[in-house]
């Protein structure tokens, strides 16, 4: 057959299907979860990340906070117990093939891979978006921030799935829309628990806005929660609609000025946040109650 009568179509699809195969001969794919050859996450590994949703916001002392002395009592929730500041849904442990798997997606340039993942979390985002959004029409995706070589590097996996979950939720009819709204700052913990407190304070608005509606966040990994509790201080006191330079509302009180200023300030509602993975609760792992000084001093009686 003359190949100059073969569309053009499916002329490139051939050459690019013998470029693909010269790749895998000589850059092999193994499987992210158990390094099976000729695939980037195999079946059995992908149905192991799937896993189940799961609410994990317990399980993370940064994101409590305790009730203060003179509120209500709400069913078995009294006066002085912590309670979360919002859910946080998560696919599974972080441990096993999910473990493995997110380790070689957060540190390998691999879009064949990413296109993988970012599949199985639309999917299962459709599937969860009934039970956190429910009588809700538009939400914000807000991503956790990371440092901006990890985004030059084409490793920022908080991005690739919040665009994933904005897309599983737009698949239900909800007008999702992705915001990367928050900046990582220069502050970092120091891998300890208690160093981690770094991390809340570190967050704070980059550029652009919201548009007043319910916000999702999404992040890889939730251990502590510090990361989301950075996210969720920094944004509960943004304007509806503004952008850098504008974030914040001044929130000392005392000043016609910073009083005006305060009456126009409306707090961003966070209705929750999805996770790929949870880490094992901290306070189970010898550092007994010294992890929730931090979120005792930042958020008691301070939640509306």
């Amino acid at each position: 057959m003359d190949i100059t009568r073969i569309p053009l179509s499916r002329a490139a699809a051939g050459v690019l299907r013998v470029f693909a195969d010269l790749g895998d001969l000589i850059f092999p794919r193994s499987c992210a979860g158990c390094g099976a050859w000729d695939t980037v996450l195999c079946a059995a590994c992908a149905r192991a990340l799937c896993g189940q949703w799961q609410d994990v916001a317990a399980r993370a002392p940064y994101l409590q906070y305790i009730r203060p002395a003179d509120c209500a009592v709400h069913g078995l929730v009294r006066p002085g117990d912590p309670v979360p500041l919002f859910a946080v849904w998560s696919l599974g442990e972080y441990a096993g093939t999910r473990r493995r798997v997110i380790i070689r997606w957060k540190n390998a340039i691999n879009r064949e891979l990413t296109r993988t993942v970012a599949g199985i979390v639309r999917r299962r985002t459709f599937e969860l978006a009934p039970m956190i959004a429910d009588n809700v029409t538009a939400i914000d995706v807000v991503l956790a921030p990371s440092r901006p070589r990890r985004k030059r590097d084409g490793l920022f996996v908080a991005g690739h799935m919040a665009a994933a979950v904005a897309s599983g939720l737009r698949d239900v009819g909800i007008d999702a829309r992705l915001c990367d709204v928050l900046d990582a700052g220069r502050r970092r913990g120091d891998g300890l628990l208690t160093g981690r407190r770094q991390k809340t304070r570190g967050i704070g608005i980059g550029r652009g806005g919201l548009r007043g509606v319910p916000v999702l966040l999404v992040d890889d990994v939730v251990t502590t929660g510090a990361t989301l509790a950075g996210c969720w201080e920094a944004l509960r006191h943004m304007r509806d609609g503004i952008g850098y330079g504008e974030a914040y509302a001044p929130r000392c009180g005392g000043e016609s000025g910073n009083e005006r200023a305060l009456a126009r300030c409306r707090d961003v509602d966070v209705i929750g946040a999805i996770v790929l993975a949870a880490a094992s609760d901290p306070r189970g792992r010898g550092e007994g109650d010294s992890v929730l000084r931090a979120p005792r001093a930042a958020y008691t009686g301070g939640v509306p």
